[in-house]
């Protein structure tokens, strides 16, 4: 499984105003001059082959949204192409938003008739045969090479060393925990770090949020309640209109 993650988020008035809806192959600027940051050549792109798949393989893209601006994913589920095979190609992702305000094709106006604001990330794979002969490079069976790898002592060994992926955003004390001086600090510093150190009796990291009390089920609400709550600092959380939690 590939868990793909935003990277560009291009604000709305350089996509729409200056560069007429369009957008860079990765998610950059459509103006910026050729190679783009994230592009073949550019700053970030350092062709590092995320993943290993065979020829014609079904694979499951992951999408993990802390914040839903509704609208829709072009990726989930994606059968590669039966007869291409490479060393480095490059897949891509789109999120196209859908809680921008406009006016709509009935002459009316509401939340979703906007310009939708695009998220849009890349990542290189590699695509090999999967018809007999040789034997197939030694790197094909690894996912990654450059994976961290940590040891989770909670599990028995051999089982216990695991691919780390950090998924949360912010991390806080659990009730009994919240009111003591410098454990949130603790609690964020070392559940994000490598290895993590993340007691789940002592801390927790919310990875979805709603509304309760008078603004449940009002529209944006949720939405609202995830944009101030899963980013740190949570400062800004109002507890008494929202509660987060782990999935």
């Amino acid at each position: 499984m590939l868990i793909m993650m935003v990277i560009n988020a291009i604000p709305d008035e350089v996509q729409w105003e200056q560069n007429e809806g369009k957008c860079g192959i990765c998610g950059d600027p459509h103006h910026v001059e050729e190679p783009r940051p994230h592009e073949a050549g550019g700053l970030y792109a350092k062709g590092i082959i995320s993943r290993h798949y065979s020829v014609g393989q079904g694979i499951d893209i992951e999408i993990e949204l802390t914040a839903n601006h509704y609208g829709r994913f072009e990726i989930y589920k994606v059968q590669l192409p039966p007869y291409i095979t490479c060393t480095q190609c490059v897949l891509q992702w789109n999120y196209y938003t859908g809680n921008q305000w406009g006016a709509c094709p009935n002459g009316t106006q509401a939340q979703g008739c906007g310009k939708s604001e695009t998220f849009r990330n890349c990542a290189d794979v590699a695509i090999h045969t999967s018809t007999g002969g040789a034997m197939p490079p030694l790197f094909v069976d690894q996912q990654n090479p450059y994976q961290l790898y940590y040891k989770d002592y909670t599990r028995p060994a051999p089982y216990n060393v695991v691919p780390l992926v950090i998924r949360e955003q912010v991390c806080v004390p659990n009730n009994l925990y919240k009111m003591i001086p410098g454990v949130r600090e603790w609690c964020q510093t070392n559940c994000l770090r490598y290895p993590p150190n993340c007691p789940h009796d002592v801390c927790q990291c919310p990875t979805t949020c709603e509304a309760i009390g008078e603004y449940k089920g009002k529209l944006g609400a949720d939405v609202n309640c995830m944009d101030q709550c899963l980013v740190y600092s949570s400062d800004k959380c109002p507890k008494d209109q929202c509660a987060c939690y782990e999935e």
